[in-house]
C-alpha cells in the first residue's frame, strides 16, 4: 500500500493540477462569456491600440513581475505588444496563468435571493463527483458524497431543459449553475451511484431553499480525545462581519480542547488579508506573516496586529498538492514559528509563490488582473512556483505587433484563454480517444490511473494499442460490465471513476489515521 500511495502522490497530482488550476490564487476573475467590439477607423494598428489599451500598457510594463514566469532577459514590451494585439484580434492568449483581462458584469440593481441546491464538487478525471452535502440545501436526503453527476436541468418557459455534464459550454466550476434559480424553483439532476456495489442512475427533482449566509469555516468531528478540528475551504475577506477569520474565532471561541487539527486539503488560496487574519488567531502580536518582493524590489510586509490568540499543545495541519497560495503563507508562518509544535501531515503543497492585483480598466467594463509580486517566508525565502510550470522558451503568443490590425470595438477579449474559472469538461461521451491506434494526450493521463488501480501495465505514451484495448475488456468483464469489448463506453468510465473516488477517498482518510501517533 505504501508504495501504491507514492506513486499516487507522484502521479495523480500532477493531473488534477489540471483540474484545480483554475482556482488556485489569491484572485479569481470570472470566465469571459461575452463580445467586445472596439471600432476605429485607423489603419495604424499599433497606435490605435496605445491609445485604446494605453492604461493596459502603463500597468503591464511598471508593475507586471513578468520575471517570475519569463526570466530577466525576455522583450517586455514585445510581450505586451503581443499580448494587446491578440486582444485587438481576438485571438485565445493569456500572458502567465494568472494574468488576464475579463469583463465586468454590469448590476441591474435588483437583488435576487438565490435558490441552494447545497453540494461541493470536485472533478474525477473529467466528471464531477459529489464530496459533500450541505444540510440546508435542497439536496440534502436526496444526494450523496460518492454520486457521479451525468446531467443537471431546469424549467425553461415551463419546459424541463436537460444539460448533459459532457456538454462543451459547461466547465468544472460552473457545473449545475444553469439549475440554479430562485428558491423554490424546482431542478433536476441525474447522478451514477453505487448501492452495494451494483450500478444505479438516479433522478431527482429538488425544490431550491433560501440560501443562508455563508459559512467559510467549520467544525469537524472527530473521534480523538481533547482534540477539535477545524476546515475552510478559502481564505475569504469581506467588509461583512461572515469570513473566514471571523467564522474561525466563533468556533475556537466555543471550544477549550488542548490539540488542534486544522484540514487544509484542497485550499486553493484567497485573499491576502485573510490568511493574515487568521494567522493573527494563532500567533502573538508583532509576527511576521508574510512579504509582498515587488518587481521593482519594493517590500511590504504584514504582521499580526492582536493581543489575543488561542494557544493550542499540539498544531497539526492537513494538506495536499491542491493546497495553495494563501494556505501555503498561512502554514509557512506556523511552521516558522512553532516547529515544535505544529506537524504538517500529507503531500507536498502546490507551490504557488506569487500574488496577484486587479485593476479596473477600459472604462470601467472589464478588470484586469496581473502577477504583480512574489510572496516570502517569515525567514526570507520564497517557495517558488514548483506547481505552475510554464514553458517560456516556447511561449509565444501568435501575433505579429508589426502588423496593422484593425480594432473593432465591442469585440475585444471574447475568448480570452485563462485559468480562472476551472476546465471545461471534454465530450467524454463518444470516447474517441479510447480505441485502437488513437493518439491523445487524454489516453497517457487515463491509463496512468488506470494502472495504478487495477496493477496493469499499459503504455502510456498517448497511444491506444491492442494491450490498451484488452486491458479495458478485462475490466469491463470484472466489473460485470454487459459488453464486455474492449471499447469504452460511458458505463465502464463510471466504474472507473467510482474506483478512483474510492481510492483517492482511501488515501485521504490516511492522513487522518496518521494523526493518532502526533495526539498522544
Amino acid at each position: 500500500m505504501a508504495n501504491k500511495n507514492n506513486l499516487y502522490k507522484r502521479l495523480i497530482v500532477g493531473f488534477l493540477l489540471v483540474c484545480i488550476s483554475a482556482s488556485i490564487g489569491f484572485i479569481s476573475g470570472v470566465k469571459l462569456l461575452s463580445n467586445i467590439k472596439i471600432n476605429s477607423g485607423s489603419s495604424d494598428g499599433e497606435d490605435i491600440e496605445k491609445q485604446q489599451f494605453g492604461e493596459i500598457y502603463d500597468i503591464l510594463n511598471s508593475n507586471w513581475y513578468s520575471e517570475i514566469y519569463y526570466g530577466p532577459d525576455y522583450d517586455l514590451n514585445l510581450l505586451i505588444n503581443q499580448f494587446v494585439g491578440a486582444l485587438s484580434t481576438n485571438e485565445e492568449t493569456t500572458l502567465d496563468p494568472y494574468t488576464y483581462l475579463t469583463k465586468n458584469i454590469k448590476s441591474t440593481g435588483e437583488v435576487e435571493s438565490t435558490g441552494k441546491i447545497g453540494i461541493t464538487l470536485r472533478n474525477y478525471y473529467n466528471y464531477p463527483v459529489i464530496v459533500e452535502v450541505d444540510e440546508s440545501g435542497a439536496g440534502y436526503g436526496y444526494l450523496k458524497a460518492g454520486d457521479i453527476v451525468l446531467e443537471s436541468g431546469k424549467k425553461v418557459n415551463g419546459q424541463l431543459e436537460i444539460y448533459k455534464i459532457t456538454d462543451s459550454k459547461y466547465n468544472f466550476s460552473t457545473l449545475l449553475s444553469t439549475a440554479l434559480g430562485k428558491p423554490g424553483d424546482e431542478v433536476y439532476v441525474k447522478v451514477a451511484r453505487f448501492v452495494e456495489g451494483n450500478l444505479q442512475y438516479l433522478t431527482y427533482n429538488l425544490t431550491l431553499k433560501e440560501a443562508a449566509n455563508p459559512s467559510y469555516a467549520k467544525k469537524i468531528s472527530v473521534a480523538f480525545d481533547d482534540t477539535l478540528m477545524v476546515k475552510w475551504d478559502s481564505f475569504t475577506d469581506s467588509s461583512t462581519s461572515s469570513n473566514t477569520a471571523n467564522d474561525l474565532e466563533t468556533i475556537l471561541s466555543k471550544d477549550d480542547s488542548s490539540n488542534l487539527i486544522i484540514d487544509l486539503r484542497n485550499n486553493g488560496g484567497g485573499a491576502l488579508s485573510s490568511a493574515v487574519n487568521v494567522a493573527d488567531l494563532f500567533l502573538p502580536e508583532g509576527k511576521l506573516i508574510t512579504t509582498l518582493q515587488y518587481k521593482d524590489g519594493t517590500l511590504d510586509s504584514y504582521y499580526t496586529k492582536n493581543d489575543k490568540f488561542y494557544d493550542y499543545d499540539k498544531i497539526i495541519i492537513l494538506q495536499n498538492k491542491n493546497t495553495a497560495s494563501a494556505s501555503e503563507i498561512f502554514i509557512s508562518a506556523m511552521l516558522h514559528y512553532y516547529p515544535n509544535k505544529v506537524t504538517l501531515i500529507g503531500t507536498e503543497t502546490y507551490g504557488k509563490g506569487i500574488a496577484q492585483l486587479k485593476r479596473t480598466v477600459l472604462g470601467g467594463d472589464y478588470t484586469l488582473q496581473y502577477t504583480c509580486a512574489k510572496w516570502l517566508r517569515p525567514d526570507n525565502t520564497w517557495i517558488g512556483m514548483t506547481g505552475s510550470y510554464y514553458n517560456t522558451s516556447e511561449y509565444e503568443l501568435g501575433f505579429d505587433p508589426s502588423e496593422n490590425c484593425e480594432i473593432i470595438m465591442d469585440n475585444v477579449l471574447s475568448n480570452m484563454q485563462h485559468y480562472s474559472n476551472g476546465i471545461d469538461y471534454k465530450e467524454n461521451e463518444n470516447f474517441i480517444a479510447y480505441k485502437e491506434d488513437y493518439v491523445a494526450s487524454s489516453n497517457a493521463y487515463f491509463f496512468t490511473i488506470f494502472n495504478l488501480l487495477n496493477d496493469s501495465e499499459c503504455r502510456t505514451d498517448y497511444y491506444f494499442d491492442l494491450q490498451c484495448k484488452e486491458a479495458i475488456k478485462q475490466y469491463q468483464i470484472k466489473k460485470g460490465v454487459e459488453d464486455a469489448n474492449g471499447n469504452m463506453n460511458l458505463e465502464t468510465y463510471i466504474h472507473f471513476i467510482k474506483d478512483y473516488y474510492d481510492y483517492e477517498l482511501i488515501y485521504e482518510n490516511s492522513f487522518i489515521e496518521k494523526i493518532n501517533d502526533f495526539i498522544k
